[in-house]
């Protein structure tokens, strides 16, 4: 066993540390003690001073206020590369100089572990993260706190266009239900899940390619997406993004979405609902031409039939472009989907095992005669 012996030199009267070994020794038959010089004590404040025979790691090792420690570092060595491959570290210092360390650090928790901020403290302790020292709940609980509107304005802006480099913009919006009472975001409205919940709405802005998050919007939950395009469009300037070539869905569709985007001057393509009656009216009119060889155009192995029509919108005649696209193979399986499913409708109306959902399909598209002789008759 090995220990430590303080002995005086009298002299003067400096205190040497010596490293102490009991071994036995055969040939007296007795416990003997090797003592090794390693330092001496510093007069003043009584700290270890190693000898300067040892090398820096003995020394280290021999030191007492030297205590050896472990954290984990292998998620810390992936986040970090990524980190530094985004500039992810740029952009917060830029956005919030004071305190984007101890940020990175509550980042790297939630992405390694996924709990609650209040858990953050003892991860700290066990994890190399970007702060290097411990981050308490009291601490996260101040930053948050101060987090002011113009830093994550800049945050956003920076990380947008940042993103916008190599990218494409998206938009899309998703609904979380809850049993709170309290939220005045929640609201009765669409329930994607069919939940008889409120629910809250998150308008999500991200990257099309890199799938990262830019930007989100908390919504009321009765909104529909048609009346969103104008949080779309204040989004856009918050953020200060240049002028985008906007490509939206049917669910967007509205006289007023389009007047508005017309206003704006922005570019878009949107799709219309094919049920329109001025929609209609641009199909009859092209109905018998649309396939004409100067029509044909091969998309990505998919073959389509486009018809560009020039188009005066609203009171105004603004100038638009409608793209009127056909799809004979589409047509085909459609067509022969429906004239399955109406000889599966005609099997139950003849057997008499009839299905509740298909009520409607047996009013409209079939006549039943009933004879006493012939029995029942199905015809279309």
């Amino acid at each position: 066993m090995t220990y430590r012996v303080h002995q005086v030199n009298k002299k003067t009267g400096v205190t040497y540390v010596y490293e102490a070994t009991s071994i036995w020794d055969k040939e007296k038959k007795q416990p003997r003690n090797q003592q090794v010089c390693i330092g001496k004590l510093d007069p003043v404040t009584g700290e270890f001073i190693p000898s300067k025979r040892l090398n820096p790691i003995q020394a280290a090792i021999r030191d007492p206020a030297v205590t050896a420690t472990s954290v984990v570092v292998g998620p810390t060595l992936l986040l970090d590369k990524i980190t530094m491959e985004l500039e992810l570290d740029k952009i917060l210092k830029a956005s919030f100089p004071q305190v984007y360390r101890e940020l990175l650090s509550m980042a790297y928790y939630i992405t390694t572990r996924g709990g609650p901020l209040s858990h953050c403290r003892a991860w700290s302790k066990s994890h190399a993260h970007p702060l290097g020292q411990e981050l308490t709940s009291q601490r996260i609980s101040e930053i948050l706190r101060t987090l002011g509107t113009d830093g994550q304005k800049t945050f956003f802006k920076n990380w947008g266009q940042k993103v916008l480099e190599n990218d494409y913009l998206c938009y899309d919006i998703t609904s979380v239900s809850s049993y709170g009472e309290l939220n005045e975001y929640l609201k009765y409205g669409y329930n994607r899940d069919r939940e008889n919940l409120k629910q809250i709405n998150l308008a999500l802005l991200f990257g099309q390619k890199s799938q990262l998050p830019i930007y989100y919007h908390r919504l009321p939950g009765n909104i529909s997406d048609v009346s969103t395009l104008s949080h779309l469009l204040k989004t856009f300037s918050y953020l200060e993004l240049a002028k985008l070539h906007l490509v939206l869905d049917k669910g967007f569709y509205c006289q007023k979405n389009v007047d508005q985007l017309l206003a704006a001057h922005y570019k878009f393509i949107l799709a219309v609902p094919i049920q329109r009656k001025w929609v209609q009216n641009l199909i009859d009119q092209v109905r018998t031409t649309i396939q004409d060889p100067d029509n044909y155009r091969k998309l990505e192995g998919e073959v389509l039939y486009v018809h560009t029509h020039l188009y005066s919108w609203g009171q105004k005649r603004r100038r638009c472009y409608v793209h009127l696209y056909y799809n004979a193979h589409v047509l085909a399986e459609d067509t022969d989907s429906f004239m399955e499913d109406l000889l599966t409708y005609k099997t139950e109306l003849e057997t008499g095992q009839l299905v509740s959902n298909h009520a409607d399909a047996y009013q409209t598209f079939f006549t039943i005669k009933e004879t006493p002789v012939r029995g029942r008759k199905v015809l279309f």
